[in-house]
This record gives structure tokens, sequence and C-alpha cells, in this order.
């Protein structure tokens, strides 16, 4: 891929769709909980050699724009290198994978986010498996819960686990990133594997530097989720490496997991997810290891996963740091509709994480949410979702911003696959606002309650609350 294939400031369907079989993505439950990871079946994952903290060619791409030092975090960017197995996976597995071959080298990369001090850290290290799908590592997770990571005091981990990343990497900075080589996706597997065991039990260079963690939780949103499914699936029988998966928006056909495995598993979904790629289809049930949840009024992309302000070194989303480091950014503009919905999902997730934390420590099972009400599916992705007068999805997890609305706030869009993922935001007329809320304190009273009903839910972190709530306070409507 030459640079100026990554630089192209919009992407279109072909590129995206090759992006995604690229990444293994196709385009067309178990009885008890553990605090510990589930116990491996085959061979001890080896350590890979780590070198770093990387100091050549400037930055790490995609640096954070986000204030780390202000939360007293630091970010550090390692080298690793090892010899990987290939596995028999393929899309849809739900069996435990055997090896093929081994021996192959590998040399990746990995990005670190910690507390600076280990008494600010929590225990609890966040691995995201890099998205891939626009051709570069993009964390797709992490600009939606970083606010969050850094309060709690987690540790986040990038890995690069896919040639197309790696290969990305080495045309953006061959000074850099020149030693990097993955010959092929298959060595992704083991790459992942050993990067928990070097982050778990490191050995010569500590990742993690002074913190020592006692729980991992393995991440991913997108295409990386359709990758962990997969490794969920196949290779983490084997190795047991992580204590618990939390699988966001994972596409058809690599989004149902094993019901036979003790790991916890955590689902999150927006409409997209239901209605474009493949979960309304493809619903399992809670289970003892197992939650669903979906949330209504969000997009598969959403504004703080995106951002608007590509040019402001400190906005929120990807477009800031890729604008600094690529020169392009996500166009928005070209949909029929307005795009990326501004229900806070990224609280939802701030939840989901928390929860997660608990059922890998003490076994404390999150709630249940509500699925999005479907009314029909076409094909082995698509699906229509009930909708009331304005527009806005009934069922599932309900924010404020979707239960007392000041906007619509939905999914999908149109025309093309971005904007099927980018979703659509269209904020009320002043003239519905005022028959809606008549006045200021009613439309305060109504965010309140819905919301203080979710935290009770489970669905929304006091922390979070607040801030809807201080929000709806500042406001102007009814006023």
């Amino acid at each position: 891929m030459s640079r100026e294939e990554l630089v192209q400031p919009q992407l279109n369907r072909r590129t995206v769709f090759r992006g995604l079989a690229a990444a293994g993505v196709a385009v067309a439950a178990a009885d008890a909980v553990v605090a510990t990871p589930a116990a491996a079946h085959g061979p001890r994952v080896p350590n890979p050699v780590v070198n770093g903290p990387v100091r050549a060619g400037g930055h790490p791409f995609f640096a954070s724009q986000f204030d780390l030092r202000g939360h007293d975090y630091v970010e550090e960017e390692f080298f690793f290198s090892g010899t990987a197995n290939t596995y028999t996976v393929v899309n849809g597995q739900r069996t435990t994978a055997s090896v093929v071959d081994g021996g192959h080298a590998y040399t990746s990369r990995m990005v670190v986010r910690r507390p600076a001090s280990a008494r600010n850290f929590n225990g609890t290290v966040f691995v995201e498996w890099y998205n891939v799908t626009m051709g570069f590592d993009v964390e797709a997770d992490w600009f939606r819960f970083h606010e969050h990571i850094m309060r709690a005091g987690y540790a986040w981990v990038g890995v690069s686990a896919q040639q197309l990343g790696i290969n990305a990497l080495k045309t953006w900075s061959p000074h850099r990133y020149g030693s990097l080589d993955v010959a092929a996706d298959t060595l992704g597997w083991d790459i992942y594997s050993q990067a928990l065991q070097a982050i778990r039990s490191p050995r010569g260079v500590r990742p993690l530097g002074s913190l020592r963690p006692t729980k991992v939780i393995a991440g991913g949103e997108s295409q990386s989720a359709s990758k962990l499914t997969q490794y969920f699936n196949a290779i983490h029988p084997l190795h047991g490496l992580a204590d618990g998966f939390i699988l966001n928006g994972a596409p058809e056909p690599n989004l149902v997991v094993r019901t036979d495995l003790k790991t916890p598993v955590f689902k999150l979904t927006t409409e997209t997810d239901v209605a474009v790629i493949g979960h309304a289809q493809n619903r399992q049930p809670d289970s003892r290891v197992l939650r669903t949840w979906e949330v209504a009024g969000t997009a598969h992309a959403d504004f703080d996963m995106i951002g608007e302000d590509y040019r402001s070194p400190h906005a929120p989303g990807i477009n800031p740091v890729q604008f600094r480091d690529l020169g392009t950014f996500q166009d928005w503009t070209a949909c029929d509709k307005p795009t990326l919905p501004r229900t806070p999902y990224k609280y939802v997730y701030h939840a989901a994480l928390d929860h997660m934390d608990r059922w890998i420590r003490r076994g404390t099972k999150p709630p249940h949410g509500r699925p999005l009400d479907v009314l029909s599916t076409t094909g082995p992705r698509g699906a229509t979702l009930a909708r009331d007068s304005f527009g806005i999805a009934t069922g599932g997890i309900r924010l404020a911003a979707v239960a007392v609305p000041t906007a619509v706030n939905a999914s999908p869009n149109s025309p093309g696959f971005f904007c099927s993922i980018f979703g659509n935001y269209e904020p009320f007329s002043p003239a519905v606002l005022d028959a809606l809320y008549p006045t200021h304190g009613s439309y305060v009273s109504k965010v309140n309650h819905v919301t203080d009903q979710n935290v009770r839910d489970g669905y929304l972190l006091p922390a979070d609350a607040k801030t809807i709530k201080r929000e709806a306070a500042r406001s102007r409507i009814g006023k």
C-alpha cells in the first residue's frame, strides 16, 4: 500500500469491503464463572522478546490527543518479536483450533497507556485488538471509553496483530517501523496471545513498567470484535490468557460465541449492529457467562468515535489524529441525512467495562438488557427496527437522549457503507421542542428521572449520570 493510497480523504465502498476481507470478515452458555483465565488445553504460550519504549522516529502512529499527563497517565510504544503458529481458523468457527505449522518469525508492536504510578492502577488491563478496516491501525474502543479508563485507573494496551496495519505503519514511518514484519494475518492469533503473555507474565522488558496486572480483558470493535470472536471460539480454549472479553459490534458471520466455555463475554451492540451487520439474525440468550446489551439511538460509528472538528488537535474522535498523522479525515458530510448520533453510547460502555471487571473478580453478574424491537429481517445482515413517530428506535437500553429526546438519534443512513454506519442525527425544531417541553424544569425533571433509573438498572455509572443531568440543567430546552 502506497502512502498516496493511505492518505485518500474519502474511502469508497469497495475500499471498505476490501479492508474487511483482508481483516478476515466475510461480507455476505456455560454453567459457571471463574475468576481466573480458562484452563489451557494446549502448549504454554511463549514470551516474546519485548523492546522499548521506542524512541526513534517521532511519536507513535495515532499517539493520543487526549490529556494523558493531566490524568497522570503515560503513553509508551514497544516492539515485540517471536515465532508464531498458524491454526485452523475459519469464519464462523465455534470449535477449538488445531496447529497447522509453526516457526513463523514476526515483529509487531503494542502501545501502552497506563497510570504513571502503581498506586493509581486498579489492576485490570484492557487489551484492544487494533481495527484495520480503514487500512491502518485504529483504536476504536479507546476513542469511546478513554475518559473512564483514566478516571477508574485501568491500563490500556493496543496490539497490532494484522499484516494490513503493520504494512501501513511501515509506509507511514519507515524509520520508526521498518523493522516490523507480519507476513500474514494467520500469525495474528499467536501475536495477540504472546502480547497477552508479555503483559501478564513479562520477562525482560515490562510493557506496564512497575504495574502488576491481576486481570486482563480482551476487547475490540467491529472488525476487531470479529477477530476476537474467532479468537475466543478457537484460540482462547487452548491458552486461556484473557479473563473476560468485551465484543463491541462484531459483524456477521463472526458474532456468535461458544456456549461451553467459562470465560465471561459481554456483547455491546448499537442500532447499526442490529439493523445493518447481522445481530438481529444472530441473537444469543444471556447466560451465566454471556451478556448482550443493545442501545437505542446509537450508531456503529458516532460523534465520540469519529468527531467533526478534524483540525483541532485536541478535539474528540479519530479525525484529529488521522488528520495530524495522515492529512486525511473521515468525511461525514456526503450522506443523505446528518450523521454521527450524540446518544452517549460511551457511557454504556463505561458501565459495561466496570461490570466486566466485577464479573471476573467477584463473579458479580451484570444486569440483563432489553433488546431493540425488530419488525423483520432481510438476508444475513439487514433488519427493520420498530420506531416511534420521530423515527427513534423502540426497545433496547434507553438513555435520556432517546427517552427524553431533543433530536433524532438513529441508525442507519445512506448511501453506501460508511453512511450506513455513521448513523443519523437531526435536532428537533424549536416548535417541536416547545411542544414537548413547555418549561425548562419539565425537561430537566424528565432527564433526571430517566437517568436515575438507568443508574439503578446498572446501565450508567453515577459519574456519567451526573454529567448528563448537568448538561440538561445547562441547556436552553424549555426556556
